[in-house]
C-alpha cells in the first residue's frame, strides 16, 4: 500500500539532486552539494519503510510484490543510462578503460558499485572524475539495504518486537562503527554498506511515527540543511559526524509534515516538485554526462560545457520520466520479468566487454600497441612497505634500504614522486650509495604540514626527520607531486618547503636536492599518446610530443627552482632532463612498451633511470 502523496517531499528531492549536481558540475560555488546523497537515503528510508509498514498493517506484506515494485522503479531509469554509457564509452575509451567501464556496468546491474569502487580504491587508481558510472554506488548501498530490512521488518512484525526499538539499535550500531571507521579508513566508510545504513534507518523511524505539523521542526531542519551545504566541503571527514547535519535535516522536514509552512509553500512549489519528479533520472544522466566530457577534453571541462552538461542531463531525465519511467511504472503491462531479463541481457554483454579487454580490436595495430602497455609500478616503487598507502602510519616502513650498510646514504625523501626515483637510483647511484626510501603517498617532505585528507604524514615526516638527524645521511633528495597543489595552495607550500630546508640547513645537514615540478600530462600519456595517433596517424610514436602536456608544472618551476637558489641547496629540474622546445619524451626506446609514464607523470624503470642518470 503506498503512502500518501506529499508534494514537498519531492521538493524535497528536488534539493538533493539539484544540490549533487551543482557540486558535480560547478563543486566552488555548491561546496557541499555532496550531502544531497544523504538527503536521498533518509527520503528513500521513510518512503519505503512506510510502504512495508502498510502491508504488514494490512496483512499483505510480499517480498515478491516489493521486489516487483523495485525493479519497476529501478530499472527503467538505471537500464538507459548503462546502455548509453556503453555505447558512448565504444567510441570514446581506451580498451583498458572500457574494461573497467564493464566492470562497472556489471556492478550497475547487480547492485554493488559501492563495492567495486571500495575494492578499486587506492593511490594510483583512476581519477574519479573520468569514472561513468561512479556515481551508482548510493544506489547500491541502498539496494543492499532492501535485501535485509523488509526481512528484518517481517520477521521483527511476525515476533511482535518493538519496530522502532529495533530500527533504534541498528541505527546507532551502524553510526558508531562508521564512527570508529572513518578513523581507520575513510573510503571503507564511505562505501561500506554497515556504515552508512543509519541514514537510511534515519528515515525508517521516522516512517513509524506520525509526521507532527510544525513550522519549527521544518525551520530547524532547513537551518541544519543550509549548514551541511555551507561547512561541509571535500576536506572534511565526511561521513562522520558531518553526515549527521543532512541527515537530521532531512528527517525534521519529514517529520514536520505537508502542512508546515516551509514545506508546503517552498518545497510543494511546483518547480520544485517536477524537479523532484524527475530526480532518480537526473541524478542518473548528470555524472556520465560530466564524466564523458572530462574524457573528452582531457581536463576539467570548461564552465560553458559543464553548463551545456547540466541543461542536457534535465532535458534526458524530463524526457526519460515521460518516455520510460512512466509507461513502465504506470501501464497496465506488467514489465517486471522483460526488465529482469533486460539487466541480466547488460550484465552478460558487460562480462564479455571485461573478458574481451574491452574490444582493443576496434583500434589500429600502433594505438593498439599503446594502449596495451602495461608496468607494475607497485614492486619497482615498493608500495605498502616504502611507499606507504594513505592510512598507513610510520610504523609501516619495511627497512627500505638497498646497498651495503657501509657505504654513504642517499635518502629519497617525499611522496610517489619521489618513490619512482628509487629503481633509477639504485641502477644508476647503487655502486656509490646506499639507497634509504622514505616515502608516503601524497606526503610532500616538509615538516609541520597538516593536510586534512592525510592524517598521518606530519607525524611521518617528523619522524623521518628524526631518522635524518640521527642517521646524517650524505644525500637527501626531496621530490614530490608539486602540481597537486593549486595555485592558491602554491605560496604557503613553498614558503613551509623554503623553512623545512633552512632548518634542516641549520641543523648541519649537507648534500640536500630539491626536485621540481615533473612534466605531466592530461589524463595520462598513454591517453595523449591515443589521442594524437588518431588525430595524426603517425607512422610511428613520436619520441617527443608536446600534445597533451599540462602547463602547469612549466609554471611552478621557476617558483621551485627559486626556492632552492634562495636556500643555496642543489636543484634538479625533471623538466629540463625530460623536455625540450620540441616536447617531452615519450618513451625511451623504439617500442610501446618503453613508455616514459604508466600515468600522468609517474615515471617507469627506464625513465627513472634515465632521470636520475642526468642527476648532477
Amino acid at each position: 500500500m503506498a503512502p500518501s502523496y506529499r508534494p514537498d517531499i519531492d521538493g524535497l528531492r528536488a534539493v538533493a539532486v539539484l544540490a549533487v549536481v551543482g557540486f558535480h558540475a560547478f563543486p566552488t560555488w555548491v561546496t557541499g552539494g555532496f550531502i544531497g546523497v544523504d538527503i536521498f537515503f533518509v527520503i528513500s528510508g521513510f518512503l519505503i519503510s512506510t510502504i512495508l509498514l502498510n502491508s504488514l498493517a494490512a496483512g499483505r506484506f510480499s517480498l515478491l510484490d516489493f521486489y516487483s515494485r523495485r525493479v519497476k522503479r529501478i530499472f527503467p531509469a538505471l537500464l538507459s543510462i548503462l546502455i548509453a554509457c556503453a555505447v558512448a564509452g565504444w567510441f570514446t575509451l581506451l580498451p583498458d578503460d572500457y574494461r573497467k567501464l564493464a566492470q562497472h556496468t556489471l556492478a550497475g546491474a547487480g547492485f554493488a558499485s559501492n563495492l567495486m569502487l571500495w575494492s578499486e580504491s587506492g593511490y594510483f587508481d583512476a581519477d574519479a572524475a573520468t569514472k561513468p558510472l561512479l556515481h551508482l554506488w548510493s544506489l547500491g548501498l541502498e539496494e543492499q539495504f532492501y535485501i535485509l530490512w523488509p526481512l528484518l521488518l517481517w520477521a521483527a512484525h511476525k515476533l511482535r518486537a518493538n519496530l522502532l526499538a529495533l530500527a533504534l539499535l541498528l541505527a546507532v550500531s551502524s553510526f558508531a562503527f562508521e564512527a570508529v571507521l572513518i578513523r581507520q579508513d575513510a573510503t571503507a566508510a564511505f562505501y561500506s554498506p554497515p556504515a552508512r545504513f543509519w541514514e537510511l534507518l534515519a528515515g525508517c523511524m521516522l516512517a513509524m511515527r506520525r509526521p507532527t505539523a510544525g513550522n519549527t521542526l521544518s525551520i530547524a531542519g532547513a537551518a541544519l540543511l543550509a549548514a551541511g551545504f555551507a561547512l561541509t566541503t571535500e576536506q572534511s571527514a565526511f561521513p562522520g559526524w558531518w553526515a549527521a547535519l543532512p541527515v537530521a535535516g532531512a528527517t525534521l522536514l519529514i517529520a514536520a509534515g505537508p502542512d508546515a509552512w516551509l514545506n508546503r509553500r517552498v518545497l510543494a512549489n511546483p518547480v520544485m516538485v517536477w524537479f523532484g519528479l524527475i530526480s532518480f533520472p537526473l541524478y542518473l544522466w548528470h555524472w556520465p554526462l560530466l564524466a564523458f566530457a572530462r574524457i573528452l577534453e582531457t581536463a576539467r571541462p570548461s564552465f560553458a560545457t559543464r553548463a551545456a552538461a547540466v541543461a542536457a542531463s534535465i532535458a534526458l531525465a524530463w524526457l526519460t520520466y515521460l518516455l520510460v519511467e512512466r509507461p513502465v511504472r504506470f501501464g497496465q503491462r506488467s514489465w517486471t520479468r522483460p526488465l529482469v531479463a533486460a539487466m541480466a541481457s547488460i550484465a552478460g554483454a558487460s562480462y564479455l566487454g571485461y573478458l574481451q579487454a574491452g574490444f582493443p580490436a576496434r583500434f589500429p595495430p600502433m594505438v593498439q600497441a599503446v594502449t596495451q602497455f602495461k608496468y607494475d609500478h607497485a614492486a619497482d616503487y615498493r608500495e605498502g612497505s616504502c611507499l606507504l598507502f594513505p592510512e598507513q602510519d610510520y610504523s609501516a616502513f619495511a627497512d627500505c634500504a638497498s646497498g651495503d650498510a657501509d657505504k654513504p646514504t642517499l635518502l629519497l625523501w617525499g611522496d610517489s614522486y619521489a618513490a619512482h626515483l628509487y629503481s633509477g637510483s639504485v641502477a644508476v647511484l647503487g655502486s656509490h650509495y646506499r639507497i634509504v626510501q622514505r616515502t608516503s603517498a601524497s606526503c610532500p617532505p616538509i615538516l609541520d604540514l597538516e593536510i586534512d585528507q592525510r592524517p598521518h604524514c606530519r607525524v611521518i615526516n617528523d619522524k623521518i626527520h628524526e631518522w635524518v638527524l640521527r642517521e646524517r645521511p650524505a644525500r637527501v633528495v626531496l621530490s614530490a607531486k608539486w602540481t597537486k597543489f593549486t595555485p592558491a595552495e602554491i605560496q604557503r607550500i613553498t614558503s613551509k618547503l623554503q623553512s623545512t630546508i633552512t632548518q634542516l640547513n641549520a641543523e648541519g645537514l649537507t648534500g640536500l636536492t630539491l626536485v621540481g615540478p615533473f612534466p605531466v600530462w592530461q589524463d595520462s600519456l598513454v591517453k595523449q599518446l591515443y589521442r594524437y595517433a588518431l588525430l595524426h596517424k603517425p607512422q610511428v610514436l613520436p619520441a617527443r610530443m608536446a600534445f597533451g602536456l599540462d602547463p602547469y608544472s612549466a609554471q611552478l618551476e621557476p617558483r621551485f627552482e627559486a626556492a632552492a637558489r634562495a636556500a643555496g641547496i642543489e636543484y634538479i629540474s625533471p623538466t629540463s632532463i625530460l623536455c625540450n622546445e620540441s616536447g617531452c619524451l615519450t618513451r625511451m626506446g623504439e617500442g610501446a612498451d618503453t613508455l616514459a609514464s604508466f600515468d600522468e607523470g609517474h615515471l617507469t624503470r627506464l625513465a627513472s633511470q634515465y632521470v636520475v642518470a642526468r642527476f648532477p
